[in-house]
């Protein structure tokens, strides 16, 4: 029986992925697959090139503390939720900070180059196309012009990567034939179907939590955003679906682009692998028992 394991996208929250696979790992249960998104997508590859997830944490969190080890720039993201109720200056200046992002949007189709990734991602991942893993590996990104996920299951890995975690109005779109591709999370947040195709008889998923904040909406974009993580709600609440055990860490009160707090997230994926262990065993077992009598 193969087992494939979805990890979706998420952020800086995504590194509570880490702390799930470590427990996986740690009670002998066989990953056979990945697929992934955006920063799922990352971690998946890494794992796949090398499934040792010790291997991984060390090389991850050995790049994060780097000073240019920073997949987002702190300058564009908001951070209201360091403080529950901020100055008027902050305010002020949150506002003022995030207008400046929206209207360098208007005016151009993204604030920094791909190449940021690549380079990034080239200090994690070896140039190897995937075929070349160690494991079967996939992961979505979302093109724009069809309106459709695509799946990447070949080619070279890197590329790969760096369009699954193309945040849109953030990073260029990247080309690929008739494609625009960016961020998988915004088309394809879980994978379970990915991985039945390519063979898994029993999925994983960790899911990252994307929680909607009770703020004020102060103008036309904070509806559109809004009405945006609504539907991406909707879409994820059906893919998840495909999975047969969902690991959901609880970790909505830290920031998707805060990656200094990845030992916390790390230990809250740990924490709630642990706790559903005994019924991801059981119902592997279960699936194992199934497949023997009728194959």
């Amino acid at each position: 029986m193969k087992t494939g394991l979805s990890l979706s996208g998420g952020g800086a929250r995504g590194l509570s992925h880490l702390g799930s696979m470590e427990e996986l790992q740690k009670a002998g249960i066989q990953i056979d697959m990945v697929a992934g998104c955006s920063v799922g997508a990352l971690l998946g590859a890494m794992y796949a090139a090398e499934p040792d997830v010790d291997i991984v944490r060390e090389k991850i969190l050995k790049q994060i503390g780097k000073e240019d080890g920073q997949i987002i720039p702190v300058e564009y993201v908001d951070d209201d939720s360091r403080e529950e109720r901020r100055s008027v200056f902050r305010k002020v200046t949150g506002s003022l900070r995030k207008s400046i992002y929206y209207g360098i949007s208007l005016a151009q189709i993204a604030h920094l180059a791909t190449s940021k990734l690549t380079e990034t991602f080239s200090k994690l991942l070896p140039d190897v196309d995937i075929q070349d893993l160690k494991l079967p590996f996939a992961c979505s990104a979302t093109d724009l012009n069809s309106q459709q996920p695509y799946y990447f299951t070949k080619g070279p890995l890197i590329e790969a990567v760096a369009a699954s975690c193309s945040i849109p109005g953030l990073y260029q779109p990247i080309k690929k034939g008739k494609m625009a591709l960016v961020d998988g999370a915004w088309s394809a947040l879980h994978h379970g179907n990915q991985l039945r195709a390519m063979g898994s008889d029993f999925v994983i998923a960790v899911d990252i939590q994307h929680e909607i904040r009770d703020n004020e909406l102060i103008n036309g974009l904070d509806v559109v955003v809004r009405s945006n993580m609504a539907a991406r709600t909707v879409l994820s609440q059906i893919q998840i679906k495909e999975a047969d055990v969902v690991i959901r860490p609880d970790i909505c009160h830290i920031n998707w682009w805060d990656f200094s707090s990845s030992a916390s997230c790390i230990v809250l994926g740990k924490e709630e692998a642990e706790r559903q262990m005994d019924d991801i065993k059981k119902k592997i077992l279960r699936r194992k028992i199934r497949k023997f009598f009728l194959g």
